[in-house]
């Protein structure tokens, strides 16, 4: 009986030790295949840069035997040199670098615009509440550009996108900060947000849990702050909320209103669900610590979402599926990182709708 046991755990060793090489060999291999690929584009850029000099080159020559001199009488008058198209002479600008300017990763925007999107619609829109969702695009822009530039300690290539975005926010969120003063009771929870986002990016972990977290809650924090401005706040609360907070006036009535708090609450669920989503299809595809924290995150979801309402409940059961099934199917067919990025679209449009139904 012992014998069997014995054998049963040396063949569960052995076949858990196969997997493991299994999986070591196919990252290996994923390595040496984007190395190549990476040699062959420097390769052929190498060799694109030479045929260019190599074509420049006889340009010139040729250019200066048409412009030889020819023998004549009397001599001739001075040409002018159009240095416009001149490099050297700098005539010729150099393009603008609009990759720095904008975000590589759509995923971001839908999730910094979602929660923000969902205050705005929960309030009744409004023209304060639309306000501070453009100026909260104009945050996310600062946000993404100074990332690079921390990321890069203090590149001077990352600083004008940077700047640009911190002036055109000045210049279009001040008037609403004169206007609306009450506005800077969120100021200290965003600092510290947005210092903790700094630090991920200047230490080169801003994939990280702790990073995706400040990130998460500053996206889905603004579901309070826009629904306090909304048209759908009676009328007799808006002086509190405009004037300045004070020691004992840091919160008045509808700051924090129960609909705008539970909607943030189902948004910090949802995303916090996708980030660990996503590393178990991506970046720790066959962990199974992540593969378990997602399960039970999205359980526990399901869980606080049937206690507030049916429609919450079932989108945490959904989650729950989600993380469940997709990570093992991913992980024996090596799905692309597309295949999660189709997927986490799908939820966030879904996710959107069974959350404003539900609280609308």
């Amino acid at each position: 009986m012992g014998s069997s046991k014995s054998a049963k755990r040396n063949r569960r060793r052995k076949r858990v030790a196969s997997q493991a090489a299994t999986i070591r060999a196919q990252r290996r291999a994923d390595e040496r295949r984007r190395h190549d690929e990476q040699m062959a584009v420097a390769s052929r850029q190498l060799d694109a840069t030479a045929a260019s000099r190599k074509q420049s080159a006889v340009a010139g020559r040729a250019r200066e035997k048409q412009a030889a001199p020819a023998v004549s009488a009397a001599p001739a008058a001075p040409v002018p040199v159009d240095r416009t198209h001149d490099r050297r002479a700098g005539g010729r600008r150099h393009p603008v670098n609009w990759r720095l300017w904008r975000s590589n990763q759509p995923g971001g925007w839908v999730m910094a615009m979602s929660p923000a999107l969902a205050g705005v619609v929960l309030g009744r829109v409004g023209w304060n509440a639309f306000w501070l969702f453009c100026l909260w695009a104009l945050c996310y822009c600062v946000q993404f550009t100074a990332a690079r530039w921390f990321k890069s300690h203090f590149r001077p290539t990352y600083l004008a996108p940077m700047l640009s975005y911190v002036i055109v926010l000045a210049l279009a969120g001040l008037p609403f900060v004169v206007l609306h003063p009450g506005i800077l009771r969120w100021a200290p929870w965003f600092v510290l947000l947005v210092a903790v986002s700094m630090l991920g990016a200047y230490l080169r972990r801003e994939r990280s849990l702790w990073a995706n977290a400040a990130a998460v809650l500053a996206s889905c924090s603004m579901v309070p702050v826009i629904y306090s401005y909304s048209a759908g706040i009676l009328e007799i609360f808006q002086p509190a909320l405009d004037r300045r907070p004070g020691l004992h006036t840091w919160w008045p009535p509808y700051s924090l209103e129960q609909t705008a708090v539970t909607c943030a609450l189902a948004f910090v669920a949802l995303q916090f669900a996708s980030v660990l989503f996503v590393k178990t299809m991506i970046r720790n595809r066959g962990s199974r610590a992540y593969y378990a924290a997602s399960i039970t995150w999205c359980i526990l979801v399901a869980f606080a979402g049937f206690e507030t309402n049916l429609t919450l409940g079932i989108l945490g059961c959904l989650l729950a599926l989600k993380a469940t099934i997709l990570p093992p199917i991913s992980l024996a067919r090596r799905w692309p990182p597309k295949a999660a990025g189709i997927a986490e679209a799908v939820t966030a449009v879904v996710g959107f709708f069974m959350i404003v139904c539900s609280l609308y």
